[in-house]
């Protein structure tokens, strides 16, 4: 397997972590954790953002919800630098379907390959892939109509 696929699987892999562990242990709207660099025996380093604001790796003009409440926001370092992986997870007023569609057309009027998409009632999930960057996003439902949204984009060969 080419190393850039085995760092894309390992930053998808923490970023998915990371989710979860967010979840799991509460929401907590403010993330300041700037590492300069990584202990010994860590894979990656990151930079956590505060507030709503894009972290490092995601299109600056990437569609945003105003007013969403953003629950996790940072950027992962690949310990080689040869990669790095901006993520946002955020609550969404906007239902699955919404969210979907607006990424969809974002990512296609942007360049951007459409490689997988799984729509369900309580899930979606969409892949598109541009030059050295893989995007992937998940839609949860949540019990208020609206959807949990994560957005990671992946770039190798930094």
């Amino acid at each position: 397997m080419k190393l850039k696929y085995k760092v894309l699987i390992i930053l998808l892999v923490v970023a998915a972590v990371l989710s979860a562990a967010s979840l799991f242990y509460g929401k907590t709207k403010k993330y300041v954790n700037l590492q300069s660099s990584p202990p010994p025996d860590q894979k990656v380093r990151i930079l956590n953002v505060e507030g709503n604001g894009l972290p490092d790796g995601l299109p600056a003009d990437l569609p945003t919800e105003k007013d969403a409440n953003v629950e996790r926001n940072f950027t992962a370092f690949a310990k080689s630098d040869t990669a790095k992986q901006g993520t946002q997870v955020f609550t969404s007023k906007k239902t699955i379907a919404e969210n979907l569609e607006i990424y969809k057309k974002y990512f296609s009027e942007n360049g951007w390959k459409i490689t997988a998409q799984v729509s369900q009632e309580k899930y979606s999930f969409l892949a598109a892939s541009k030059d050295n960057q893989q995007a992937t996003l998940d839609f949860n439902a949540l019990s208020n109509g609206g959807c949990q949204v994560r957005i990671s984009v992946t770039t190798t060969q930094l």
